[in-house]
């Protein structure tokens, strides 16, 4: 197992001059499905921020330059967001120490500070990903493999939708929607938000990723039957090359991470990255106010625990 970073017993040589701010020293874990993760959704786009941001300069090819341009924007809305609160007690304060520090994900980071666990902290937007999503889906993939020796694939989709009512989130109901219209296994919902740029408005990228039977047959009858009435925007895709798992063989567990992380990456990769820009200030504050970053992750299953609880 790899030895944890050293963490200095004073971290204030860490911090930026007059600030609360760590300058973190990042180390890509390049072989991690966490950094994956995090590079696919997060640091693959960020490229697109950087002409809104004026930072052109910036290399787009290192890893670490980016995590740090996302870093740096985030906080920039932390610190507005800071200073424009009537309340500035000392809980304030330390909240917004442990924010404007989260470590990034997918990385070894000296000083190792704490996660904040915030509904628009972009790190432990990933983490609740790798958490809720990646894990339970590859589990379920693994669990009908090994004890049903039945063969699976992903099937997958995405619309768009108002982020209207935080009482009332658009999701779909894990007995009446897509997780019975596939006869799914297992199903994971997500809502990802983001600031439309066409009129200025917060909406959610619905995301569902399901675990079938292998010899489901997603056709246009099936498309048109079950999801027009749903949305005038569902695209659905499916992915067929997952292999039968082999315990003996551990190239067949990590094809199923592959084949996880691409559709991810490619389902999750959003515009989220603006509600870190100045002028989606607004709607940044208003999302941490309703919103939680549990409550945007639904996951659906018909199959029984195994006894180890997992």
């Amino acid at each position: 197992m790899a030895s944890r970073p050293e963490i200095p017993l004073d971290i204030s040589k860490w911090r930026k001059p007059g600030s609360c701010e760590v300058a973190h020293k990042l180390f890509a874990l390049k072989n991690s499905d966490l950094f994956k993760l995090t590079k696919g959704i997060w640091l693959d786009p960020v490229s697109r921020g950087f002409e809104e941001v004026g930072k052109i300069g910036l290399s787009k090819e290192d890893l670490t330059v980016k995590a740090k341009f996302l870093q740096s924007i985030y906080r920039k809305q932390l610190k507005v967001l800071v200073a424009s609160a009537e309340n500035k007690d000392k809980v304030t304060r330390l909240r917004h120490a442990y924010e404007v520090n989260c470590r990034p994900s997918g990385f070894k980071v000296i000083p190792e500070t704490m996660t904040c666990k915030s509904s628009t902290c972009p790190w432990c937007f990933i983490r609740r990903l790798y958490k809720f999503v990646f894990l339970p889906l590859k589990d379920s993939i693994i669990q009908i493999q090994n004890l049903n020796k039945a063969r699976v694939k992903l099937v997958y989709w995405r619309r768009y939708c108002a982020a209207e009512n935080p009482d009332n989130i658009p999701f779909f109901l894990g007995h009446r929607g897509p997780h019975v219209w596939f006869n799914s296994y297992t199903t994971a919902q997500v809502m990802v938000p983001f600031v439309s740029p066409y009129d200025d408005q917060l909406l959610f990228t619905h995301v569902g990723i399901h675990v079938v039977p292998a010899d489901l047959v997603v056709d246009d009858t099936i498309k048109q039957k079950h999801t027009i009435k749903a949305s005038n925007n569902f695209q659905i895709s499916e992915y067929r090359n997952l292999k039968l798992l082999d315990s003996a063989r551990q190239k067949s567990s990590e094809a199923i991470n592959k084949a996880l992380v691409q559709i991810m990456c490619q389902l999750f990769s959003s515009p989220f990255y603006s509600l870190f820009l100045p002028k989606n200030f607004e709607h940044f504050k208003a999302f941490r106010l309703d919103y939680k970053g549990n409550r945007l992750i639904r996951l659906s299953s018909t199959l029984k625990k195994e006894k180890n609880g997992r």
